[in-house]
């Protein structure tokens, strides 16, 4: 499942993996383990409104590529 990240008050959180820096404007993200503990201990907050946005705009595109 991914979710839409964002780090709060200005923190710098690296990707476990890629080890590239979280955006400030947040990241659309698999949600691993580490993910999840970053949101469990407040360094990272989900975005809801963007994740409605990117559920909406993904049926768009699948619709779409239905049609075709």
């Amino acid at each position: 499942m991914q979710e839409f990240l964002k780090p709060k008050n200005g923190l710098l959180i690296r990707d476990p993996v890629t080890k590239i820096v979280l955006s400030t404007d947040g990241c659309l993200m698999e949600m691993t383990n580490f993910w999840n503990r970053r949101v469990l201990d407040g360094t990272v907050e989900v975005v809801k409104s963007i994740q409605k946005e990117i559920v909406a705009i993904n049926a768009d595109k699948k619709k779409k590529e239905d049609d075709k």
